[in-house]
């Protein structure tokens, strides 16, 4: 989908989220419950794919998966593939790690190539997410289960178009997703052991992007004249003092918690009010993609390098240039 057809607010949220991400992998121990960033993003990505595909349908008539497929990866791999062979040029010239590491990588880049780096890291313990050692190519772990639900959704959509027409309902569709909607939520819920990781594990995620599809399918009057920014400004609010409790919450609860209110602003929210917060997080959301392939491989690069901080980065993102930028 062209950048200039996406709300506003779609692109405000994506950089909301990827934003969220990168303070999250900076400094997780202040920000340990920040990567509830990735779970906006699936929530966006199922609205903006189901948009994609029920406009492509009304406009053809018709859904062609090999379009589909060959669209999705056209938008993905030409910037993966150039950051991972930019990534490995780099680390394997400048860093000075040991064999198991260089393995470590290469197989990242594989795996991550491949759509399935989120079973490496679930098959390596040693790898985990929320541990303190430094990270290079393990935030893939989400693009990896966005690449799998693509996958899964299309072919989807693919046998629902073969379908009798008399059956070939909006209503059953909709029923057909709740059902899946609804087994992915058990899995995430209740999913227990390795292989069933309820973070890693593409199935258990696949909830989020159904709730974000059903933004398109499930029409619900907009409220008019309320100022939404408001409650973003809330919502992080909240998300920051969460962090600062002296309890330990299991992500399940902290991801329910915190991606219902952002489905019930995507459902009511009219638009958004440019100003200069909304115009700084949309910003980031036109580049989004790119933002988030780089950005934890240059943490951990300058981890590896200099005793940093986080305002390091504000001092980065105050720079004069971006401030420019987010004003036109």
């Amino acid at each position: 989908m062209s950048m200039k057809f996406i709300r506003d607010d779609i692109q405000f949220l994506r950089g909301l989220s990827v934003i969220i991400i990168f303070f999250f992998h900076f400094e997780q121990n202040i920000f340990k419950y920040f990567y509830v960033g990735v779970d906006i993003f699936f929530l966006i990505s199922g609205y903006v794919i189901t948009n994609s595909i029920f406009n492509y349908i009304n406009k053809k008539n018709d859904f062609n998966l090999s379009i589909f497929f060959l669209k999705r990866l056209k938008r993905i791999y030409p910037n993966l593939l150039f950051f991972l062979i930019v990534f490995n040029l780099l680390f394997f010239s400048y860093s000075y790690v040991n064999d198991g590491i260089y393995f470590q990588i290469i197989i990242s880049t594989l795996t991550t190539f491949f759509a399935a780096s989120n079973f490496y890291y679930i098959l390596n313990p040693s790898l985990e997410y929320f541990s303190e050692t430094v990270k290079w190519l393990n935030h893939t772990w989400s693009l990896s289960v966005e690449l799998q639900f693509y996958v899964f959704y299309g072919i989807l959509i693919s046998l629902f178009a073969y379908i009798k027409k008399e059956v070939r309902t909006k209503n059953f569709f909709v029923f057909t997703l709740i059902i899946f909607f609804s087994i992915s939520l058990y899995i995430f819920i209740f999913a227990k052991g390795k292989y069933l990781s309820s973070y890693y594990f593409g199935p258990a995620r696949f909830w989020e992007f159904f709730l974000g599809a059903s933004l398109y399918l499930i029409k619900i009057k907009k409220l008019e004249n309320i100022n939404f920014n408001y409650f973003i400004i809330l919502y992080l609010i909240f998300l920051t003092i969460i962090n600062f409790l002296p309890y330990h919450f299991d992500h399940r609860l902290i991801i329910l918690i915190f991606v219902l209110p952002i489905y019930f602003y995507l459902i009511f929210n009219q638009t958004i009010k440019l100003n200069l917060f909304t115009r700084f997080f949309k910003f980031y959301g036109n580049i989004s993609y790119s933002f988030f392939l780089w950005h934890l491989p240059i943490i951990s690069f300058i981890g590896l390098s200099s005793n940093t901080n986080i305002y390091n980065f504000i001092i980065l993102i105050l720079d004069k240039q971006f401030y420019l930028t987010i004003q036109k």
